[in-house]
């Protein structure tokens, strides 16, 4: 009888460690998209610029390239500019005029990995990267 319980608390422990886990996991994939500043008419434009910035990341996860080109032409679309929008990510730093139109958006996310932690006690999680990303006129 005594070794039913040791089984059972060995079964909860390990279910216990692998729910954690995946909800760390879960948690961790989803970048994280932070305003950093603007220079823009109202805050309709910091909305729509996270927005199409997100839905760029869902269209282009791993083309950094593709996804600029979508997030220009997402923000395009809800404020059209003659000259259209440039967008600079990966950069440190961007400085335009403080006369252009522009929003900064950092945005974090976790580099997918291959490698598991064999013992999460000892294994240390991976480190977020964070990207700062500008769109401006």
């Amino acid at each position: 009888m005594g070794n039913h319980k040791v089984s059972n608390m060995k079964y909860y422990i390990t279910f216990l460690l692998f729910f954690t886990l995946a909800a760390y996991a879960l948690a961790n994939s989803q970048p994280e998209f932070i305003i950093q500043d603007a220079n823009v008419p109202n805050v309709n434009f910091k909305l729509d610029a996270l927005t199409a910035l997100q839905e760029a990341w869902e269209l282009y996860p791993n083309n950094s390239t593709e996804r600029d080109g979508a997030y220009a032409d997402l923000f395009q679309y809800k404020h059209p500019q003659p000259s259209g929008w440039n967008v600079a990510s990966g950069c440190l730093t961007f400085n335009v005029r403080r006369t252009y139109l522009f929003v900064d958006i950092l945005v974090k996310y976790y580099p997918e990995s291959d490698v598991i932690m064999d013992d999460p006690t000892t294994s240390s999680p991976p480190q977020p990267i964070s990207v700062l990303t500008k769109i401006f006129n």
